[in-house]
Parts: C-alpha cells; structure tokens; sequence
C-alpha cells in the first residue's frame, strides 16, 4: 500500500514554457550565497528582528549560491504549473536534467551536467536557520533548500532521470498558501548574482 501511495505523490515535470516564479518568503531575506564560490557560513538579521544563519554540509564546500537556486526557482515554477491545472502536486518531481538544463537556458553537455550534480548536492547540503517565518518572537525554523533527490545514470554515468523532494514550507506556500510571484523570464540572462 505505501508504494501506491508513493506513486501518487510524484509529480512529473511538465516540460515546455512554464511561466517562472519565486516563493515570496525566499524573496525577503537572503538565503543563498550571491558569489560564484560560496562560503561556509552566512549570517544576515534584517530591519525587524529576523535572522538568518545559512550553513552547509563540509561534502558540498560550500552553501548554495544564486546560481544553484534557479534548480529551485525551475522547481517551484512546476509545482505552480500543476496547482494551476487543477492539479494537487507532491513535493517530489520526477524530471529529465535535460528539460531542467534547456529550461534554465544552459547547455546539456557533461561539463554542465557535473555542474547540476554539484548544485543539486549544495541546496540539499544548505541548512538555514531562521526566524523569517516565525508566528512569535520564540519560533526559530531549520530546514535545508532541498529535502532529498535522486539520479540516475546509465554504465557511463550520463543523466538518464532524476527525482528530487522540495522542501515542507517551499512545498506549503506553492499549493495552500498560493505565496508565490511572478520572475521574468529575463532573470536567468543575468550573469552577475549581484544584478
């Protein structure tokens, strides 16, 4: 029974032009690194008491950068695609690295193929710590940018699928809270994480 349940809860990438968009939650404080080489640890408190305390695993060499979250942006935007099919999607999406890599706007060779690896392993790795999402003063959240993912490969190590579980509050504020917003397809032409 709990395998027929699993199966009901993937959500199969749609692949085409999906309209982007972002959770507004992870759009009010920082929660990835903005360099190309990201550090171990990042701290940020914000105008109203928030605080943010972004670490990563010491596997992944560092947190997630600004370049790593567009898996995510790529990946709410499904989730978003679904909800508004009248579709209720899991937090876990099956999907080709080829279709994400296309839809991001970057190539699909090897090179690139061990850059996604390393991203998706550097959003699981990123632990955050944070009050940004507390209901009173005494709420703290940790949670990581990615709960879990899978990838397959053939003998020669080329992509052949891939599964991964968005985090709970991601997953909640996309299909019951409906916090998301639109981006422009413009942002993935951006080549400075500053910009």
């Amino acid at each position: 029974m709990s395998t027929q349940r699993e199966q009901l809860d993937l959500f199969v990438a749609i692949t085409g032009d999906i309209p982007l968009r972002d959770d507004r939650e992870m759009m009010s404080a920082p929660m990835v690194s903005l360099a190309k080489r990201s550090p171990m640890r990042l701290e940020w408190e914000g105008p109203s008491g928030q605080r943010v305390t972004i670490t990563a695993s010491e596997q992944t060499g560092g947190i997630a950068t600004i370049y790593d979250f567009d898996i995510l942006l790529w990946a709410i935007s499904q989730i978003n695609a679904g909800v508004e099919r009248g579709q209720k999607p899991g937090a876990t999406i099956t999907f080709r690295p080829y279709d994400l890599l296309k839809a991001l706007g970057r190539a699909t060779g090897g090179k690139n193929y061990h850059q996604f690896k390393a991203a998706i392993a550097r959003l699981q790795g990123t632990r955050i710590e944070t009050t940004i999402r507390r209901r009173d003063k005494d709420r703290m959240e940790v949670f990581n940018l990615l709960a879990d993912y899978t990838l397959d490969e053939d003998e020669q190590g080329r992509p052949i699928g891939a599964q991964m579980t968005l985090p709970r509050w991601i997953h909640r504020a996309v299909v019951e809270s409906r916090e998301v917003l639109a981006i422009s397809p413009l942002y993935f032409d951006l080549t400075s994480g500053l910009d």
